[in-house]
């Protein structure tokens, strides 16, 4: 049971790493082409990697109950549950990450946008 909770762990950090790279060239393209929409999109989708993390920290310190049997797949469905909630928790702008990044962001790029033009 170690070795099934151990290969699952090496394919969510395997899964996040993925996502970092996902993020980091979407944000990129953004930058380079202006794009706001897609702007928008990658701070939202920064701030579900992050409530991600959280979460996953939270989650930790709780004690698993033995009141049911471990099963097969449970991690990984536990996991899935995980992220569908992260991901309608940022959609949602709740907790306001991605809007602050935003904001920020989009000064960036129109500052930068401002200087290629003059």
């Amino acid at each position: 049971m170690g070795s099934a909770s151990g290969s699952a762990a090496d394919a969510q950090s395997i899964a996040s790493k993925a996502e970092t790279d996902s993020f980091e060239s979407k944000l990129r393209s953004a930058m380079t082409n202006q794009n706001d929409a897609a702007l928008k999109e990658a701070c939202v989708q920064f701030e579900e990697l992050m409530l991600g993390i959280l979460y996953k920290s939270m989650k930790s310190t709780i004690h698993r109950s033995e009141l049911l049997p471990p099963a097969p797949g449970r991690d990984i469905y536990e996991q899935w549950q995980d992220d569908a909630l992260m991901k309608k928790i940022a959609e949602r702008g709740t907790f306001g990450l991605a809007d602050m990044m935003y904001k920020q962001l989009s000064k960036r790029m129109q500052n930068a946008y401002e200087l290629i033009e003059d």
